[in-house]
């Protein structure tokens, strides 16, 4: 992620009091010294969110002349918050012998927020309850679920592990009269998720500052959003939870896209995703 040299780093747990998604209990299970032979049927799931928080704008007004120019944009009209998913869930068979007869945790998470954004600008001092301007949100623990293996066909072997991201980087050649068929391409999203300037005014707005031959940046939803300019104290930990969640249910939907995105034709697809993801899982 990138960073200015003087970016400081703040850890917090993800921990709102009383809140619990259902579905998730804590880890538990009867206890023997003796100890519980196998075989047993293990779940594990995982999720880890590198975002960014980018601006979103418009032209104001413009004067121009043989002499000068006076190009006035308005001030920022929202934020939002664009990400690199990675996301996993896996099970297997185990024939070790265990000190409880099942055992299950809940996902949980962390934050590691940057102080600052990746050109140094600070925004207040961040708090638990704050993701800042750019930053990570890891699983903390993962979600783990032991059980008696008893019936295979309920009890399948998965194992799904993805990398997709909550917008796409793509360009589409139109060769006008040449008689060409239209093509997209796609490219990876981390070198983009610093670049302010590409989603201040969208492309194919006046005043946008990307050049026609530049990928094009598009999010089919603006996750996060917080209307102005933005600030630490807009921020709130229900809202980050909100924004877990969602991140989740769209691996579940399978409304991420691929990192680089994935075309058909001319079109670029939201495709990436698997439904074996559960948000019930996480705990907070």
């Amino acid at each position: 992620m990138a960073a200015p040299d003087d970016t400081n780093i703040l850890k917090s747990i993800v921990s709102y009091p009383g809140f619990q998604t259902a579905g998730a209990v804590a880890a538990s299970g009867a206890v023997s010294a003796a100890g519980f032979p196998g075989p047993w049927y293990i779940e594990t799931q995982s999720l880890n969110i590198d975002y960014f928080r980018v601006p979103g704008g418009g032209l104001s007004s413009f004067d121009i002349t043989l002499s000068s120019t006076d190009v006035v944009y308005k001030p920022i009209l929202q934020t939002h918050v664009i990400a690199v998913v990675t996301a996993s869930y896996s099970t297997r068979v185990d024939y070790a012998s265990y000190s409880t007869s099942a055992f299950q945790q809940p996902q949980t998470f962390s934050i590691e927020a940057a102080s600052a954004g990746p050109n140094g600008t600070s925004y207040g001092t961040l708090t638990a309850s704050t993701l800042g301007a750019m930053g990570k949100i890891l699983t903390d623990q993962p979600y783990y679920n032991r059980q008696a293996y008893t019936n295979p066909t309920l009890q399948p072997i998965i194992n799904k592990n993805i990398t997709g991201a909550t917008f796409n980087a793509h360009y589409t050649n139109t060769p006008g009269a040449s008689g060409a068929s239209a093509t997209t391409v796609t490219y990876a999203v981390e070198p983009f998720l610093p670049r302010y300037e590409m989603w201040l005014v969208q492309n194919y707005n006046a005043g946008a500052l990307v050049s026609d031959w530049e990928p094009k940046l598009f999010t089919s939803n603006m996750m996060y959003w917080i209307p102005g300019q933005f600030s630490l104290t807009k921020e709130s930990l229900s809202a980050i939870i909100n924004y877990i969640s969602a991140i989740g249910n769209r691996i579940t939907s399978q409304q991420l896209y691929a990192n680089p995105a994935n075309v058909n034709g001319v079109y670029v697809l939201q495709d990436e995703g698997f439904a074996e993801y559960a948000t019930t899982r996480h705990s907070y």
